[in-house]
C-alpha cells in the first residue's frame, strides 16, 4: 500500500504531481478523495472538472485498477467556516459533488458517499475536527475509514 496524498493539495497538485506517480506503480485499488482544497483555494468548477477528468481517463487507461472516488464531505460545519459562510460553502460543495459524480459515472468508478455521512454526523461530533477546526480528527479519519471500508471490500471483490 503506497499512500500519495499531501495535505493541502488541489486536483491541480495531484495532476502535476501524483497522478504519473500513481500510475507507474501499476496498482490494483486506487482511492480517490480530494476536492475540497479547489473549493478553499478558488478553482472554479470547470476547473476542478477538467482535472477530475484527467484523472479519471488516465487511471482508466493506464491502469487495470479498481478505482474508489470519495465524494467531496460536508465541511460546512468545521469551526474554522465562519458561520454566515456556511450555507455558501454547503452549497459550493453539492455543486462540485455533482460534477464530480457525473464524471465517476462516466468513467465507471465506485462512488463513495462521504458527503451524506459527514453531513449527518460532523455537526453533532466536534471532535471528528482536529484542532484546526478544518481538518478531521483521528477519530474523524476512524469515522472514514470504517464507513468507507465495506465500499472498498465490495470493490476488491471480499
Amino acid at each position: 500500500m503506497t499512500n500519495l496524498c499531501v495535505s493541502g493539495s488541489t486536483t491541480d497538485d495531484l495532476v502535476r504531481g501524483q497522478l504519473d506517480r500513481g500510475v507507474a506503480m501499476n496498482p490494483d485499488l486506487v482511492t480517490v478523495g480530494i476536492g475540497i482544497n479547489d473549493i478553499g483555494h478558488g478553482l472554479t468548477i470547470d476547473q476542478f472538472a477538467r482535472n477530475y477528468e484527467k484523472i479519471l481517463s488516465t487511471l482508466r487507461q493506464k491502469t487495470r485498477a479498481q478505482i474508489v472516488v470519495t465524494n467531496i464531505p460536508d465541511i460546512s460545519s468545521a469551526p474554522r467556516i465562519p458561520g454566515p459562510m456556511r450555507r455558501e460553502y454547503q452549497q459550493q460543495i453539492i455543486r462540485f459533488n455533482g460534477r464530480l459524480e457525473e464524471i465517476a459515472k462516466r468513467h465507471r468508478v465506485t462512488i463513495f458517499d462521504m458527503y451524506t455521512i459527514s453531513k449527518d454526523e460532523l455537526p453533532r461530533h466536534p471532535e471528528y475536527f482536529s484542532s484546526d477546526g478544518f481538518h478531521p480528527s483521528d477519530k474523524g479519519y476512524e469515522l472514514w475509514a470504517t464507513e468507507m471500508w465495506p465500499t472498498l471490500a465490495k470493490a476488491i471483490g471480499e
